[in-house]
């Protein structure tokens, strides 16, 4: 895959971690996730739809491609899913999904 400088494009890891009804849904505490440019929250979110489709239902409104509201630590700072989804994951992150207020 090339960019549109014609630089080379490489997806990224990143470390994801699912507490409360996000681990219940997804079957797993943990999951390493590669993602596409542009590396953005937005795009992980995308990505978590289409590797474990049951996760939509968390993720997306129903009946919407809203996305719904939860939160997330990326790399130990908190982050609303309402807020800006252009963040840059950087490798290796650790992006934690949970509702806030419940325990994991």
């Amino acid at each position: 895959m090339v960019g549109q400088r014609g630089w080379p494009m490489f997806k990224q890891m990143a470390h994801v971690k699912f507490l409360g009804e996000f681990r219940d849904v997804a079957g797993t505490d943990e999951l390493d996730v590669a993602i596409d440019p542009p590396y953005s929250l937005g795009q992980l979110i995308e990505k978590l739809a289409e590797t474990l489709p049951p996760l939509r239902s968390l993720l997306y409104k129903p009946r919407e491609e809203a996305i719904a509201p939860f939160s997330m630590l990326l790399n130990g700072r908190e982050v609303y899913s309402q807020g800006d989804l252009t963040i840059p994951v950087p490798h290796d992150s650790e992006v934690v999904f949970f509702f806030w207020g419940v325990g994991g």
